[in-house]
């Protein structure tokens, strides 16, 4: 087994203390109603909401079983994510346009008051049980990742990791919650950036031919 390392160590911690005080940072804030808690006061920028939510798609899934399953098998299952660009422009031109008109928190307030309680229930709990499973596996994915380098109880790690991620999002409320998504993202895509031109410069022909190779692909 490989050793994760003495600086390895040290970025990670150092990174987590710093999502743990993005929380502290707008806790101050998160406690001054729930106005303050769940819509941050109307202070989040347009750009830092969007990128929030194209952050919220990245993962562990992203970033190893949806590679692992394009080596082993096809590029099928990239179909799915291209998806996106025609849901997109009815996302900006109909949905948002509509929540933002009826000032609601989240969209189980106006299932509530379109239709019923009941259904603002099941609606709810259907998405709340959706997440407790993808929640499961994008953190167990990373505590794949962990212990495949460290002796550590996967146990542990798994519910350090949650314990965590509870915690910076209770205290930030969701102004904490965006601007963590936004330095995450920034720090997965450069990390994905980084793997990228490193995976072309040991090409046995080296980045010239890798950027050609990429030009002709259209990526």
């Amino acid at each position: 087994m490989q050793s994760f390392g003495t600086v390895n160590w040290i970025v990670l911690i150092l990174y987590l203390l710093g999502m743990l005080l993005v929380g502290a940072y707008f806790a101050k804030r998160a406690v001054h109603g729930q106005d303050e808690f769940f819509k941050a006061g109307g202070r989040i920028p347009g750009w830092a909401a969007g990128f929030s939510i194209y952050a919220t798609t990245l993962s562990a899934v992203t970033f190893m079983s949806t590679p692992e399953k394009a080596y082993l098998t096809d590029w099928g299952y990239s179909a799915g994510n291209l998806a996106i660009f025609a849901i997109v422009p009815l996302l900006i031109g109909f949905y948002v346009p509509f929540f933002r008109k009826l000032d609601v928190t989240t969209a189980y307030e106006y299932l509530e008051e379109r239709f019923s309680v009941a259904l603002r229930v099941i609606g709810s709990l259907l998405f709340v049980l959706y997440h407790m499973g993808r929640i499961a596996i994008v953190v167990y994915l990373p505590t794949l990742a962990i212990t495949s380098v460290a002796d550590m109880n996967p146990l542990i790690v798994a519910a350090c990791v949650g314990f965590l991620c509870v915690i910076y999002t209770f205290l930030g409320g969701m102004e904490g919650v965006i601007w963590s998504d936004v330095i995450q993202g920034i720090l997965l895509l450069a990390g994905a950036a980084v793997v990228i031109l490193a995976a072309m410069s040991m090409t046995p022909e080296g980045l010239s031919v890798s950027s050609c190779l990429c030009v002709g692909l259209g990526l």
